[in-house]
């Protein structure tokens, strides 16, 4: 018999720990009036107020010849196992926009971690 390590109810009361809302999107590719491509986001009904954790994971800085890229990456924790949620779709916590770059599970299905970059 396989028990698990963290109690639902204890997941369930630690509030506290996920004091953010995050809403993910998924892209519907439009066009504009010229009939260029144009991202549109719209929120994925049933990922609409989650409860999370936003944390700064790390920063990186890439260097070219002419140009400093600065790649901010965060991670968000989010509170529930949620298998829809793919690398194709962003995060929305605050009104501010993360790319979703890798989707991680915990091995309790009790909670999903995404490595993201904010989108500026």
């Amino acid at each position: 018999m396989v028990r698990a390590l963290t109690h639902p109810r204890m997941m369930g009361g630690l509030k506290n720990f996920y004091p953010q809302v995050c809403t993910i999107q998924v892209n519907t590719p439009a066009r504009d009036e010229l009939g260029h491509p144009e991202d549109s986001w719209a929120d994925k009904a049933e990922l609409v107020g989650l409860a999370c954790r936003l944390a700064p994971a790390t920063g990186k800085e890439r260097r070219t010849d002419k140009e400093t890229y600065l790649m901010s990456t965060h991670t968000i924790v989010l509170q529930g196992h949620f298998e829809q949620i793919t690398e194709e779709m962003r995060a929305v916590i605050d009104g501010l926009h993360y790319n979703i770059l890798q989707v991680r599970h915990d091995a309790q299905a009790a909670s999903t971690s995404l490595d993201c970059e904010i989108v500026r």
